[in-house]
């Protein structure tokens, strides 16, 4: 299943004072953010950013709206939240934007984008809940195949009388090569002694 996942976005670390950042006294746009360049997080990031939000439904407030509540509405899919895992700020990103004090119109799309989600509270828990219970009815499904196969093999095994002839030659063979020693007379072997069997030359 998809979601390999999983926390947040691959964004290189900034603190407080990166790009843009004028210490504590918080982060302020400049007008490169009017002409479209980012200053909060870096183009390539930006671009990054702004090619998954497209994939995702409704805009920044809607979906930090869908998941501060939870996904009650069933907003977001798997897939989005996979998409939207990756694009969610990173913890600097978070820190960054916690201190970011301007006007949030002045911001490129995928700074308001981050920034939107960083108001949610407890944001990356949130996303992977939510992925988790999307995911967990399949993963029951799988997890109830694969002990149905297990069980199944467990059944086959006690019940092939072909199985048993095979393990009683190989205790035979066993205890006539160590006739004599302390190995002979074996009442049973380990599974792991079959494959010792390859190397018995007649």
């Amino acid at each position: 299943t998809a979601a390999k996942p999983l926390a947040g976005g691959g964004a290189s670390r900034r603190s407080g004072k990166g790009r843009g950042g004028n210490g504590g006294r918080g982060i302020s746009s400049s007008s490169s953010s009017r002409r479209g360049i980012p200053t909060l997080v870096s183009l390539t990031r930006a671009n990054n950013i702004s090619i998954m939000a497209s994939r995702l439904p409704g805009g920044p407030e809607e979906i930090a709206r869908a998941v501060a509540n939870g996904n009650h509405d069933g907003m977001l899919s798997l897939d989005r939240l996979s998409v939207l895992i990756q694009a969610a700020p990173t913890d600097d990103e978070l820190e960054m934007l916690a201190c970011y004090g301007g006007d949030p119109n002045a911001l490129t799309p995928p700074e308001r984008f981050l920034l939107e989600l960083s108001r949610v509270p407890r944001l990356h828990a949130k996303l992977r809940s939510m992925a988790f219970v999307l995911q967990f009815p399949e993963t029951c499904q799988e997890l109830s195949e694969a002990l149905e196969a297990i069980s199944s093999a467990c059944i086959e095994v006690r019940r092939s009388e072909e199985l048993k002839a095979v393990l009683t030659v190989a205790l035979a063979a066993g205890n006539t090569l160590n006739a004599g020693t302390a190995r002979g007379d074996a009442a049973g072997f380990t599974l792991d002694s079959l494959h010792k069997l390859s190397d018995v030359r007649s």
